[in-house]
């Protein structure tokens, strides 16, 4: 049987990356972590942690963090669905891990936050920014159970939802595109004007493939977050590819020049989750479902059924 209150401590580790950081979460001391990681490496024979900096589960530490994701979520559930007999006894709240891509998260995600914050306070989120990659390998590895993703199919043992469309346009400053366009937007001068990229998800290549169906070199400026290719476009360093969301109003007064307006780039968004979570965190679900798909674009999608509070069938929610 395993001892939750160790697996705690590790929770708290990986959290913070650090034994300092989980003392402080804790309200313990750092020995006191220490020393409790040392006995769960004990009972179960396995490092849970590998002690650099910063300190990271191992793949059976990961393992035995998501199992507690999944204990600590049926026990809310529980306690949630019978608060008159638990009443009073939900002071430690939980943890959820949530991986969202990073467009997401500046357009529409945090709005899901919000409301759930004031909803139900027994959810900390621990929110990680994660390219599509990078996103199916937390998933497949355990790291995380729940994620906002461009995939539609989900790994096994998960389930899909889709939520909407994130419609995508290429700008540039006045002054870039008066220097580098003046003769028009096309595939060469396109391959001339330096533009700008997070080094991940390349979205100028997929809208110069979708525009002219073939692939095209670019001069690339690399800057490390994508919340900051609006600000690094208007100040006429490169043109680049943003979501609608994020780029129409300058658009509309004249900050940004859409360099095709009639050549856009859409990426379906998906909600996946554990099955094993599925039901504990359907109050989320319904959340982000709501918040999506009144910020994201529905045009030229089937209807799906939205399956609000009371869990039926899995399948209900999941895209066809």
């Amino acid at each position: 049987m395993l001892d939750y209150s160790l697996i705690v401590a590790l929770k708290a580790v990986e959290r913070e990356g650090s034994f300092r950081g989980a003392a402080r979460f804790l309200e313990i001391s750092a020995s006191a972590v220490s020393q409790q990681i040392r006995l769960l490496e004990e009972r179960i024979g396995a490092i849970v942690v590998e002690r650099g900096n910063p300190i990271r589960p191992t793949q059976i530490g990961y393992s035995l963090c998501r199992h507690a994701d999944e204990v600590l979520s049926l026990e809310h559930k529980i306690k949630r669905e019978n608060d008159l007999i638990f009443s009073g006894e939900l002071s430690q709240p939980n943890s959820i891990k949530i991986v969202v891509d990073a467009d997401s998260l500046a357009c529409w995600f945090l709005d899901v936050l919000q409301q759930e914050f004031f909803k139900n306070p027994n959810w900390l989120f621990d929110i990680r920014c994660r390219n599509h990659e990078e996103t199916q390998s937390d998933l497949l590895s355990g790291k995380s159970l729940v994620a906002v993703t461009t995939e539609k199919k989900a790994p096994q043992g998960f389930r899909s939802i889709y939520l909407g469309i994130h419609r995508y346009r290429a700008v540039a400053g006045v002054e870039f595109a008066e220097r580098y366009f003046s003769e028009g937007v096309n595939e060469y001068s396109l391959a001339k004007a330096p533009t700008l990229s997070g080094g991940h998800d390349d979205l100028q290549s997929q809208w110069l493939y979708k525009t002219y169906k073939k692939d095209i070199s670019t001069l690339t400026h690399r800057i490390p977050q994508s919340v900051s290719f609006v600000s690094a476009t208007k100040k006429n360093i490169g043109w680049s590819v943003n979501p609608t969301e994020m780029v129409q109003k300058d658009i509309d007064n004249g900050e940004l020049v859409e360099l095709l307006p009639e050549s856009t780039l859409d990426k379906k968004i998906y909600w996946q989750s554990s099955r094993a979570i599925s039901d504990s965190v359907q109050p989320i679900t319904d959340t982000i479902i709501q918040v999506a798909r009144s910020n994201l674009l529905q045009e030229d999608v089937p209807i799906y059924k939205i399956r609000l509070s009371k869990p039926t069938n899995a399948e209900d929610t999941q895209a066809v």
